[in-house]
């Protein structure tokens, strides 16, 4: 009986253990946000002529869940042909100067089958970006402070003829962080 107990602690407290381990893995591995007074806004790229761009993004959804991921675009084509393919691209700024970005990426081709049709708008399920990966650069002292946005567009688009679209480039200048 005492033989039984003493295994029963044993392996209660090994399973205590484990879970406890797989908790703090599990820590690990979730992006995390910056410590400070901050603010993010996420959405599409609605700067000086967005309205003329033949394909753009209409809507923008990001999840907490990720450091604030944008997880899925509204794309909407404007042009006559269907469209194939696109590069989404993101441009981060602080929200006061927007016409100065200080970090962008994109994606790699994404391809839309069956495609886009021409004045249609489609939902696309990707991980664009995540604020909790891009924001280092933007920290003094390891705390973040201020107000930013991430803009989100569509730089590159492949047409069913063949034919494509570039987004020759985001009006504004590329700032370069001071650390």
């Amino acid at each position: 009986m005492a033989e039984t107990k003493k295994l029963l602690r044993v392996v209660s407290a090994l399973a205590l253990l484990v879970g406890i381990t797989i908790a703090a893995q599990a820590q690990q591995g979730a992006p995390q946000l910056p410590p400070g007074k901050w603010s993010v806004a996420i959405g599409p790229y609605m700067n000086l002529g967005y309205e003329s761009l033949p394909v753009r993004v209409v809507s923008v959804t990001s999840q907490a869940e990720g450091g604030l991921k944008v997880s899925k675009v509204a794309v909407e084509n404007r042009s006559s042909q269907a469209l194939t393919a696109v590069k989404l691209a993101w441009y981060l700024s602080a929200s006061e100067t927007p016409e100065i970005i200080l970090q962008q990426g994109q994606t790699r081709l994404l391809e839309l089958p069956p495609g886009i049709q021409a004045n249609e708008t489609r939902a696309i399920l990707f991980s664009v970006v995540s604020f909790a990966k891009v924001y280092k650069p933007l920290l003094k002292d390891g705390v973040l402070s201020g107000s930013y946005r991430i803009q989100i567009a569509v730089s590159e688009a492949r047409f069913d003829d063949g034919s494509s679209w570039t987004l020759a480039s985001v009006k504004g200048k590329q700032e370069k962080l001071s650390l």
